[in-house]
């Protein structure tokens, strides 16, 4: 973690090694000890020792959807606009500017 965010990190596994450890003590990983690697072609998995779990490839422990991460994204970066505008729109006086800059929302939206 780098200042309270979590950064994904690919690393190599073996059999008997524990991701809570190597995961530098994340709760989430609590248990996850390796049992078996299977790579069996279209049936490659993991399970634990500890775990009912079984992880196929392509899955992960806990983790959540591109899409998901995409939106709040957008939303974050929509929030900061929103209240950049609201500060640039005051005047020395105290009072607002009319007018907002919808353009910058309508093109961010439209990448998602």
């Amino acid at each position: 973690m780098d200042k309270g965010k979590l950064k994904r990190k690919t690393i190599t596994v073996r059999q008997n090694d524990d991701l809570f450890r190597l995961s530098g003590g994340r709760d989430l990983y609590s248990g996850y000890i390796i049992n078996d690697i299977y790579c069996e072609e279209g049936n490659e998995y993991i399970d634990f020792t500890s775990q009912e779990d079984i992880i196929p490839l392509g899955q992960n422990i806990g983790g959540i959807d591109d899409d998901v991460i995409k939106r709040a994204q957008i939303r974050m970066t929509i929030e900061e606009h929103l209240e950049k505008e609201l500060r640039l729109s005051v005047k020395q006086d105290g009072t607002r500017t009319e007018g907002f800059d919808i353009n910058t929302l309508t093109v961010m939206a439209n990448e998602s």
